[in-house]
């Protein structure tokens, strides 16, 4: 009998969840598509099925809906980050190099995400949610360093980190307001700029851990 309570009460929120997933999954289709000026959430009701007052009830706005799909970019990256790093790792300046390849790939296997924090015509709101997410990004990093190497200090490391994610952030959308996208070139140059700049502060080599489970 309990159970067929807790399943009823958790109906409702499943839906919500359902629902709050196929609206986001409908504006980054739109946004491979379209800019975001010329998205509405007409549209949007049109295309998923959800009627106009539902979509209000889950976002209030466009921008909203805007926000919700930059923290899910995050996630998506972080996820990348943990799922994504080779095992094999030897140094802290190769997950750093790995690190920064993920996230490029990241953004090109997604178009859209240009568009929501890294062009001119951004919205303040997303771009504000990405400037948040970098602190959240940069401990997602130093969790990973923790994992494979000997001697990570979080309390002292973490700040640095943090500021070099905001390093990365910073030449990734000069590039994007320079060339419209991210070139081979400055993967490199920014891979060579946050180990530069970490430099400053880890030690050159931190001791792999042993018997490490990937």
């Amino acid at each position: 009998m309990n159970n067929i309570r807790v399943k009823r009460t958790r109906a409702p929120q499943q839906r919500q969840i359902e629902r709050t997933n196929q609206i986001l999954d409908c504006m980054e289709a739109l946004l491979k598509e379209k800019e975001i000026n010329d998205i509405n959430l007409v549209e949007i009701s049109d295309l998923t099925g959800i009627a106009l007052p539902s979509i209000y009830y889950h976002f209030p706005n466009k921008n909203s809906i805007l926000i919700a799909l930059t923290e899910r970019v995050h996630e998506n990256w972080r996820q990348n980050i943990r799922s994504q790093i080779s095992p094999n790792i030897e140094s802290w300046q190769e997950l750093i190099c790995q690190f920064i390849s993920i996230g490029a790939n990241h953004l090109r296997e997604n178009s859209y995400v240009p568009k929501l924090i890294l062009n001119n015509n951004s919205p303040m709101e997303t771009r504000e949610v990405d400037s948040n997410q970098c602190a959240a990004l940069a401990i997602a990093i130093m969790d990973s360093l923790d994992h494979y190497f000997e001697g990570i200090n979080k309390a002292r490391y973490t700040e640095k980190m943090i500021i070099a994610v905001y390093i990365l952030d910073g030449i990734w959308k000069n590039a994007f307001f320079q060339y419209g996208s991210l070139p081979d070139e400055i993967v490199k140059e920014s891979q060579r700029a946050l180990i530069s700049y970490l430099r400053s502060y880890f030690p050159e080599d931190f001791e792999p851990k042993k018997n490490l489970e990937a």
